[in-house]
Parts: C-alpha cells; structure tokens; sequence
C-alpha cells in the first residue's frame, strides 16, 4: 500500500512521435479541466489523480534526452484494486481518457478494459517512496468530514445572526448533522456529547 488510498498507479507512457501529436495532446489535456470536471472525479473512491506532461527525460547532467521523446504521466492513488480502478475509469470517464491517452505510442482506447489494464501495467513505474501525512481514510469519510465542516461553519454563522436559543441551536445542530446524534451518539466517526 502507497499513498493515503489503498492502492496507487503511476503509469509513465510514451507520447507518438508523429508530428503535432505533443501539441495536440496538451490542448487535449487544457480542455479536461481540473477538478470535478477531469476524469478522475468521476470514479468513486479516487483520493489523488493527474496527468501530466513531460516534453523530455533528463540525463545524469540535468540536460533533455530529446531522443527519448515525450510522455505522459497518470497517477493516483485510490481506495480499490488496480483492477477494478482501471475498469471504472474507462467506463465513467472513458471519454476523456481516450481523449488524453490516445496520444501515447499503442494505447488501445478506453472500450478495451482487459487492454487498458495490461497498457497500464506494462507502463506502470513503481514510486521510490510515498509520503502521506494522513492515516488511511476511505474518499467518503474525507467528503463527509468536509460536508460536516461546512455544515458547522454555516450553523455557527446562522446561531450568532439570529440569536438561536439552546433549543433552536440544539435543532439545528442536528439537522446540520444529519443525525439525530446530541446526547453521545456518533457523528462521523466521534462521539459527541450532550
């Protein structure tokens, strides 16, 4: 295990040779966006994924092995196989990994999962080491911590604006809550006292 999910990837693919194809795949991957928009969004469970652009290898004295072309780097770390990550992100985002990966030398397109999967391990480079400064959480657990966050923040807003009494605050601390947890039920994993 590597990284704050269970599993990582880190494929490191040969960009075509052919002319056009570096410039063509950077517009490509300006138009996928980031964030919510990107591909990796969209597969459940994903903690960390990028796709980035090498233009050049370096050699030993920091210089550019153009000889060597280009590449594109993907990586991520997420809380399923390699397996069943790979297979949901060519159903869920196929799209736009065709639309990224298809500029790499022998890429077989996203509706070839047995392909895409075998693509990536042959291309699969192993990090040296990971450094993760969190304690393994699944995707959910950090989105429902941030949706708890927010939903505090609100509430807290909303108590000092309109003067809630205890009832009123007690009321709407569960409903930001989303559970009916004063009184030292569980709220996301802690205890809250009443």
């Amino acid at each position: 295990m590597s990284g704050i999910g269970a599993a990582s990837l880190t494929v490191v693919a040969p960009v075509r040779a052919d002319a056009g194809a570096s410039e063509a795949l950077l517009a490509a991957l300006e138009r996928l966006g980031d964030g919510d928009a990107g591909p990796f969004a969209r597969v459940p469970g994903t903690h960390f994924g990028r796709f980035a652009f090498i233009p050049a290898l370096t050699g030993t004295r920091g210089e550019a092995l153009e000889s060597e072309g280009s590449f594109l780097l993907m990586c991520a770390d997420f809380d399923s196989t390699q397996a069943a990550w790979t297979a949901a992100l060519c159903e869920r985002a196929g799209d736009q990994v065709d639309s990224v990966m298809g500029f790499c030398d022998g890429f077989p397109g996203s509706g070839d999962l047995a392909g895409v999967a075998n693509y990536f391990l042959a291309h699969n480079v192993p990090p040296g080491f990971t450094v993760a400064g969190y304690r393994r959480i699944r995707v959910e657990e950090v989105r429902e911590a941030l949706r708890l966050q927010r939903a505090l923040g609100e509430l807290a807003v909303r108590a000092q604006a309109e003067g809630l009494s205890g009832v009123d605050l007690r009321d709407a601390w569960r409903e930001a809550v989303g559970r009916g947890a004063v009184g030292g039920g569980a709220v996301g994993g802690g205890a809250v006292g009443g």
